[in-house]
C-alpha cells in the first residue's frame, strides 16, 4: 500500500472544517465539491463542516484572517491549520489534516 492509500489516522480525532469561498465561481464550486467528498469519504463520521461565503459574511473572513478564497481552516482540539486553494491536491490536504493533529 502506498503512502497515498494509507488511512489518514488510526485514531478517531474529530475535525471541524470551515471552507471560505467567494460566491459561486469555478474555484468555489470545485472546493465545495472536494470538501463534500472529503467529508463523505476519508473523514466520514469524523468531521463537521461549515461553508462561509465571504461575500455574504465578510466579518467571518476578517475574524479568521482570510485573505484569499477558497481557504479551508482545519480545526482540531490540538491545532488549527489553514489550507489555501480548491482542495484538488489531495496530498496537500492529507498533510494539512495530519498537521492539525500536532499540538501547537
Amino acid at each position: 500500500m502506498s503512502r497515498r492509500d494509507q488511512p489518514l489516522s488510526d485514531n478517531m480525532i474529530h475535525y471541524h472544517l470551515t471552507l471560505f469561498i467567494a460566491g459561486n465561481g469555478m474555484n468555489s464550486q470545485i472546493a465545495r465539491k472536494n470538501l463534500i467528498e472529503l467529508r463523505d469519504g476519508e473523514l466520514a463520521g469524523r468531521c463537521t463542516m461549515e461553508i462561509v461565503d465571504v461575500l455574504e459574511n465578510f466579518a467571518a473572513a476578517v475574524k479568521h484572517n482570510i485573505l484569499v478564497t477558497p481557504t479551508m481552516l482545519i480545526s482540531t482540539p490540538l491545532n488549527t491549520v489553514m489550507i489555501v486553494g480548491n482542495l484538488n491536491d489531495r496530498e496537500k490536504v492529507r498533510v494539512a489534516l495530519q498537521s492539525s493533529m500536532v499540538e501547537s
